[in-house]
């Protein structure tokens, strides 16, 4: 991916680190990220982060119909609902780097930035049309950018009720978060807080109505209707301070995020001493 256009010409000063969880070395340049989550995170200034982050969740789609038997085709109405499961952030403290003479003590704690189970309701679609005969339905879901998130699911025919549609994925958001820091040479450990948003990428979905089951030898004369189910760009914003003690002395500072189930999405972010994020 191609940070610089990804962030409108933003120049990023990163951190690449071994997997979330291993041995923490001194840093180098680069960037904090997986292929198999799709995370990418950068350091764009002090205790400054920018990018992507999956958010596991569910979609749940209602549909109902009428007119299934009328010329011009049924008239469908949606809503639903988008639940997010979650996502975690673990906030490291270390008095000295790894493989140095002098004993190395970590002391982390692990703050909840968004509820599991946060919902989202999706706004009601507008009436539409599609082939009259009362006619199968199917829906697909798709991206902002047109990505297909799922298999392409059979609701059932019009005048029988069509089934929920269901769907469990992973929804790219993207974050911008600030760590701050204060009272780094404390005894009582240093004060630390977590703030920012993350911005949900888009739902769209298709209806596609058939006069005859699909993979049937008879004529398929079909319809297609796209909608939007989630507009891009919905904010969610989080602001919290997990609490230490005894981690005093202006320890380094360390960042990771998590998923719902404590699976770590990237790897660990260096950002530098306390006092250096103090502000």
């Amino acid at each position: 991916m191609n940070l610089r256009a990804f962030f409108g010409g933003l120049v990023s000063l990163s951190i690449l680190l071994p997997a979330c969880g291993g041995e923490v070395a001194e840093p180098e340049t680069g960037i904090a990220e997986s292929a198999s989550t799709a995370a990418t995170i950068a350091i764009a200034g002090a205790g400054h982060l920018e990018g992507s982050v999956p958010l596991s969740a569910s979609l749940d789609v209602h549909t109902t119909a009428s007119g299934c038997s009328n010329k011009g085709g049924p008239t469908i109405t949606l809503g639903g609902e988008l639940f997010l499961h979650g996502i975690k952030a673990d906030v490291i403290l270390q008095n000295n780097y790894k493989g140095t003479h002098t004993a190395t003590e970590r002391v982390n704690a692990i703050v909840q930035i968004l509820d599991a189970g946060q919902k989202i309701s999706l706004p009601k679609q507008p009436s539409l049309g599609g082939v009259g005969g009362n006619p199968h339905i199917y829906m697909q879901f798709y991206g902002e950018k047109g990505e297909p998130l799922g298999p392409e699911q059979y609701l059932g025919r019009c005048a029988q009720g069509l089934s929920l549609a269901h769907l469990d994925f992973s929804l790219l958001s993207r974050l911008d978060a600030n760590l701050v820091t204060g009272n780094c040479s404390g005894a009582g450990g240093p004060q630390v807080t977590l703030k920012g948003e993350l911005a949900l990428r888009g739902i769209k979905a298709k209806l596609t109505f058939t006069n005859n089951l699909k993979g049937t030898h008879e004529a398929d004369v079909g319809v297609s209707v796209d909608l939007v189910l989630l507009q891009p760009g919905q904010k969610l914003v989080f602001e919290k301070s997990p609490r230490f003690g005894g981690a005093g002395g202006n320890p380094l500072m360390y960042l990771r995020f998590l998923d719902h189930k404590d699976g770590a999405l990237c790897s660990e972010l260096a950002l530098g001493r306390c006092n250096q994020l103090e502000k």
